[in-house]
């Protein structure tokens, strides 16, 4: 766990972070926060956001439509995942 000055710090560096947005307002900075926790799996992060996205009014068909994203990107990645192993497979030698 962190201590009492790394805690402290990390706060800083979350309220530093909400506070210096520039080109994305708070309702566009949740609907990314949320897929960033959604990517990462961070159960409490993904609550928090819930939470907060409640309170400034985002509905759920919203933050549905983010996961649908979210989950096609995943997919994606898969995608070219398993076509690298093909490739891999293909250049192999074998063994026999």
């Amino acid at each position: 766990m962190l201590n009492n000055d790394q805690s402290a710090a990390w706060r800083t560096f979350q309220k530093q972070i909400r506070s210096s947005n520039q080109l994305l307002d708070h309702r566009n900075t949740l609907l990314v926060a949320y897929a960033a926790a959604i990517a990462l799996d961070c159960d409490p992060c993904m609550q928090l956001l819930i939470d907060e996205s409640k309170r400034s009014g985002i509905r759920r068909e919203e933050l549905d439509e983010v996961m649908v994203h979210v989950m096609a990107v995943a997919a994606q990645q898969k995608q070219l995942l398993a076509e690298r192993a093909q490739q891999r497979y293909d250049q192999s030698h074998d063994p026999y």
